[in-house]
């Protein structure tokens, strides 16, 4: 016969849809062909003819033979070498029908003989070699499977349906309250756990943790808790409008922690103490390095940061008629002991000073007292001069009185006698002359106190 086939639609005769035979070279050629859609078959499974030195039956699960493409039944659990399942009725079949071979299916549903080596087989359970040669069962442990079951099977008939798909099979790594399964014990000790699957937590935690990083260390949890990325982090906040909107965090190359508020200018003048804020605030911040004060008036004032410390500040205004105007701040400080090294180096040169300071004040009042005892002596010595010159005037005043008239004793009374005068008192090194304008001025910042303490 030459020519097109055209077999009949479900027995109606019809001309365009026909099959014939491509003999054409190369791989595409030498095939049965048709111009419609596909072939289709009444049986499921894909099929290829394997030669074989036993006498195999549909449903025997066979492994590979050590002799070239040649199959055998299987014999022991978890064979590495499982090739597939002698087909029933294949729904496509590849090779020549040649006594001694047997089509083997590769892919589809396919009757199969299984065991309850490990216990009744439920659907979705997938499939291994067992011991009981050419049967199936459930596999419970990591390797090679045929495929899954696609009927649950409890005992009875030894054949249920199983979709073929030889593969590997990796046991999920659970965690649960459940004992440890019998193929692990309590003294078993991993100093390491490589995993080529997923780790399902199922809402349990993982705790005592060391460390963690990802792939390439491009991410990691250092053990102090430290967060490190080569990426971003990003924080997703839920909206008034119920969407998730993506934020990213600002990036710094210090340490630095922030507080912001709002103040109100009084006589020209505005004072932030910390502790009033926020309390904790001093306290985590530190007291060697400077602070940086950011001040925004709500008005067209000018200022200035007058005085600031980490336990607050205070503000002055230059502008004239400012009483009530508000004042946005906002203070950034580095974060106690991640401040940079040069501010430490500055407060241990400032405590080996302060040390020398000491040292000096102590030489400095050892000769003020020296000094004062000198000067003691000399007030005394003054005192005895004084005295001598008042009893020579009195001599004077008793020789003359017979003798001279009450004028002329004046007279001599006042070219004898010795002016002398009154030491001026010395003013001690602890007074000082205070400025009651200056004073009147000052406000009180006493909050501020020193920024070493």
């Amino acid at each position: 016969m030459t020519g097109r086939l055209y077999p009949s639609d479900k027995g109606t005769a019809q001309t365009e849809k026909y099959i014939y035979y491509d003999g054409d070279d190369g791989l595409g050629g030498d095939f049965m062909r048709t111009n419609a859609s596909g072939w289709a078959t009444g049986s499921y499974d894909f099929a290829e003819m394997f030669p074989s030195f036993q006498k195999l039956e549909p449903g025997d699960v066979v492994i590979f033979a050590n002799i070239k493409e040649t199959v055998e039944r299987s014999q022991s659990p978890y064979s590495k070498k499982i090739a597939g399942i002698i087909s029933t009725r294949p729904g496509f079949l590849a090779g020549e029908n040649k006594p001694g071979e047997y089509p083997v299916a590769l892919a589809g549903r396919v009757p199969t003989k299984v065991s309850l080596e490990n216990g009744p087989i439920e659907i979705g359970d997938p499939l291994t070699t067992s011991s009981q040669t050419g049967f199936a069962m459930k596999a419970t442990e990591s390797g090679s499977i045929i495929g899954y079951a696609l009927e649950p099977y409890d005992g009875g008939a030894e054949k249920i349906l199983v979709f073929v798909n030889v593969g590997h099979y990796e046991v999920p790594v659970t965690v649960s309250d459940q004992p440890i399964p019998s193929s692990y014990n309590s003294s078993s000790n991993f100093s390491s756990l490589d995993l080529t699957g997923t780790l399902y937590m199922h809402g349990n935690l993982i705790s005592d943790i060391g460390a963690l990083s990802g792939l390439e260390n491009k991410w990691e949890i250092k053990e102090d808790g430290t967060v490190s990325t080569h990426a971003l982090l990003n924080m997703v906040i839920k909206s008034y409008q119920g969407e998730e909107v993506e934020t990213t965090a600002v990036a710094s190359p210090e340490v630095f922690i922030s507080l912001s508020g709002t103040t109100t200018l009084e006589n020209g003048q505005a004072i932030v103490s910390f502790e009033e804020v926020y309390p904790e605030f001093n306290d985590i911040i530190s007291t060697v390095a400077p602070i940086r004060v950011f001040v925004t008036p709500n008005a067209p004032v000018s200022l200035y940061v007058s005085e600031k410390n980490h336990n607050g500040f205070s503000v002055q205004a230059i502008s004239e008629n400012t009483n009530g105007v508000e004042v946005d701040w906002m203070v950034q400080a580095y974060r106690k002991d991640y401040e940079p090294e040069k501010y430490l180096e500055l407060q241990t040169e400032k405590t080996d000073t302060d040390t020398g300071t000491e040292v000096l004040l102590e030489d400095s009042s050892t000769k003020d007292s020296s000094i004062e005892e000198k000067t003691n002596e000399q007030d005394l010595q003054e005192q005895d001069q004084i005295e001598e010159t008042a009893n020579t005037v009195e001599q004077i005043i008793s020789e003359t009185k017979n003798e001279v008239e009450p004028q002329e004793i004046q007279e001599q009374v006042s070219e004898e006698t010795v002016q002398i005068d009154e030491p001026t008192p010395s003013v001690s090194s602890e007074d000082e002359i205070k400025d009651p304008s200056v004073e009147s001025q000052q406000k009180d910042l006493s909050f501020l106190g020193n920024s070493s303490e």
